[in-house]
């Protein structure tokens, strides 16, 4: 991991853990049967032992975490999502076939596992961390994955990604039925059972409280109608929680495609508003982007989201990429608006080159934060810039040997930026293409990224890692 320079003394390591999940129906597995209704799962016939052991869970990766604290304000651990490979449970029927995606898919760190790691479906995972690092819970949720996590003002913990599932697991007891769009208690539509390879993945938002119980979990897409839904892929990729009108609720963020659009790779941004029971209070997909000069994009995503603390409104920022006709590498883009999603301003590194001076070659853009000012709020955004394989070949963002060059950008509310020159951070790896930040309480800045370890390069495997220097760790 990468960090701003620190003066002395400099950070150590108090701990690291690789963590998989601990228990599981112990001597079966479960296969999905398309034909029942739900639930509609079938015993394997074949044994496992239990507990498993991270070795052998296949793939595991968390990509965001979160501080939780109790009722009295009071810290008391972290909460990480992301998703775990269970090798117990199997489509055989195909509704998540274990095939590594295609290029054409979206970026994701599961797209960089090794084939021999890959071993059947993944889930979402989320555990709940104490102070000292001790695992309190660990739970694995629909098949899919989980990007991001928040704790609400409540103490709920609320996580977006996405699920191929049409019906609860067995291993979930606490969850309802899955709903598609709900928009009141009284929503009762059952799913249809759709061919596996006919359902297509679809954004899921989950609450859970403070113990690991689910209070719900649901599907969002733009198309209502159940049968037309669940064909039309969608994804969750970030949250923040909303207080219009002093009522508690949560926009989530990332993308979906439009229903005439065959091609693989065609996704658009899409934004929901639910209210804090989950019920979809709008629903917006947008092809294309406010303000953007080029109508003509041919792929986008949003990959972060912040919000202006409740005592200064609803102003929100978003992060992420876009791919546009007459350059099919990705620009990096940031979208910053009102709670009505008017657009205070936009910012493209494609769209505006002669301000961001970049190279044409791939960019992208995984996190924007709110930064506190003497009597306002800045924009702090970083970027991945320059993407190549070699430091000189622009390279696909899909690829696991890439690099980067790492900038940091700041702007006040209209879009001015307020430092000179961008901060540059240098070579970075991005292996997962991450590059996030956030404010301290002493009003800096801390930004994370991923760098080569000692003696590696793009040259090197892109699957070597090393642990903390000896001296780092405590």
């Amino acid at each position: 991991m990468m960090a701003v320079a620190q003066t002395a003394p400099a950070y150590s390591l108090e701990w690291q853990r690789w963590d998989a999940a601990p228990t599981r129906s112990s001597g079966i597995g479960y296969t999905w049967d398309d034909s029942t209704e739900a639930p509609g799962y079938v015993a394997d016939t074949v044994t496992f032992t239990s507990p498993q052991h991270p070795d052998s869970s296949g793939a595991d990766w968390h990509y965001s975490h979160v501080n939780v604290y109790d009722s009295l304000g009071m810290h008391i651990g972290y909460v990480a999502v992301g998703y775990a490979g269970w090798p117990n449970w199997n489509f055989h029927d195909g509704c998540f076939k274990g095939n590594i995606p295609s290029a054409n898919s979206r970026p994701l760190a599961y797209r960089l596992e090794r084939f021999d790691r890959w071993q059947r479906n993944l889930r979402g995972a989320v555990v709940r961390y104490d102070l000292e690092g001790n695992v309190v819970w660990y739970r694995n949720t629909l098949p899919g994955i989980l990007f991001d996590v928040i704790q609400d003002r409540n103490g709920d913990l609320v996580m977006c990604g996405f699920s191929f599932a049409q019906r609860p697991y067995p291993d979930m007891p606490q969850t309802p039925r899955l709903l598609l769009n709900p928009t009141s208690s009284a929503s009762t539509d059952t799913l249809p059972t759709l061919d596996c390879d006919t359902a297509e993945r679809k954004m899921n938002v989950i609450k859970m409280d403070i113990d690991g119980n689910i209070e719900w979990s649901y599907i969002y897409g733009p198309f209502d109608d159940p049968q037309t839904g669940l064909m039309n892929r969608s994804e969750g990729h970030c949250l923040v929680e909303t207080n219009a009108g002093g009522q508690s609720g949560y926009r989530v963020a990332g993308s979906a495609k439009p229903l005439s659009e065959t091609a693989l790779d065609r996704w658009r941004v899409f934004m929901v508003q639910l209210s804090g029971d989950g019920h979809l209070q709008w629903k917006r997909l947008y092809d294309p982007m406010p303000v953007a000069a080029n109508a003509d994009v041919i792929q986008c995503s949003a990959e972060r989201m912040a919000r202006v603390p409740f005592s200064e409104g609803e102003v929100f920022a978003m992060s992420g990429y876009r791919r546009q006709t007459g350059n099919s590498l990705p620009s990096a883009f940031l979208w910053v608006f009102e709670q009505d999603t008017t657009t205070l301003f936009f910012k493209d590194t494609y769209q505006h080159a002669a301000y961001f001076q970049l190279n044409s070659v791939s960019q992208f853009s995984s996190g924007v934060t709110f930064a506190a000012e003497d009597t306002s709020f800045a924009i702090v955004w970083p970027v991945l810039t320059n993407i190549t394989t070699n430091g000189s070949i622009s390279g696909s963002i899909f690829a696991g040997n890439h690099q980067s060059e790492a900038r940091v950008y700041k702007f006040d509310l209209s879009g001015n930026p307020l430092w000179t020159s961008p901060a540059e951070l240098g070579v970075m790896r991005a292996f997962d293409l991450r590059f996030d930040c956030i404010q301290t309480s002493d009003g800096d800045l801390a930004l994370a990224s991923s760098k080569w370890s000692p003696g590696s390069s793009y040259q090197s495997s892109p699957y070597v890692f090393e642990d903390f220097p000896p001296g780092m760790q405590a």
